[in-house]
């Protein structure tokens, strides 16, 4: 067993942080996908609040914090 993987399994975690890369561009690709629907189906009022959510997940899951703590 490594550090990076308690079970023993580093090829499987590999694949799992490989795999969270793409939920950004999944979640771009599915709010874009949405507003468009909702345009051309004439429910335009839901634009704003799906895109708004779309932003938030996309710009939640890019969003790397780093904190340093020094005494």
């Amino acid at each position: 067993m490594s550090a990076a993987s308690p079970n023993g399994h580093p090829e499987r975690v590999a694949r799992l942080r490989d795999s969270i890369r793409w939920l950004p561009a999944l979640a771009t690709a599915l709010t874009a996908l949405a507003v468009i629907l909702l345009i051309l189906t004439g429910n335009t009022g839901l634009v704003t609040p799906v895109a708004a959510l779309g932003t938030a997940i996309a710009g939640g899951a890019a969003i790397k914090v780093t904190i340093n703590i020094r005494r």
